[in-house]
């Protein structure tokens, strides 16, 4: 097929939806794509074992807890014109998880900043150095998502890694509002 047979194919689609379709949103695919590389850092097996890795099941408390929040701020950022009009959904689903970041500071569920700069490397690296290029972007949708949601510590306070998170368990133990809503 053909660049005008495509189009044409596109068009006939979008006429018979009578062009009523969803908008990419940054509370899409991309949140699961990048929080799906967090455990690999956390587990320190991006770079050398070191004494700063966590077991894997506090790895995916973290990373539910890094979800959540990141979720919560990319669906947060649709409603604010300064992000959804001016970034891309891409941009703001990644300033939503660096933001996200942020909210784990109490040890042992902190993210050091090693870490932190793994992920952003592995992020550049499977994005093919696109957010390596938009870092002024990814500061100012960084910036407005701090602004619009100045208590995001508080809403999803560092999650606690309890001997049930420790253990080798599929079930993720999070003290956060989404996930304690739907695990009741």
């Amino acid at each position: 097929f053909g660049v005008p047979e495509i189009k044409a194919c596109e068009l006939s689609i979008l006429t018979s939806l009578n062009w009523h379709i969803n908008p990419v949103v940054p509370s899409g695919i991309v949140v699961d794509y990048l929080v799906s590389y967090l455990p690999q850092v956390l587990q320190g097996s991006i770079a050398d074992n070191r004494s700063s890795s966590l077991a894997e099941s506090d790895a995916e408390c973290i990373k539910f807890h890094v979800y959540d929040c990141a979720k919560y701020l990319a669906e947060l950022s649709v409603s604010v014109p300064a992000l959804c009009l001016v970034y891309r959904p891409s941009i703001v689903s990644y300033a939503s998880i660096l933001v996200a970041f942020d909210t784990l500071r109490t040890p042992p569920a902190s993210i050091s900043s090693r870490q932190r700069l793994e992920f952003e490397e592995v992020a550049g690296q499977v994005s093919a150095g696109y957010y390596d290029r938009r870092e002024e972007d990814i500061e100012g949708a960084s910036k407005i998502l701090r602004t619009i949601c100045p208590t995001l510590i508080e809403l999803f306070p560092t999650p606690t890694l309890s001997s049930r998170c420790a253990s080798n368990s599929n079930e993720a133990l999070l003290l956060s509002p989404t996930t304690a809503a739907t695990s009741l």
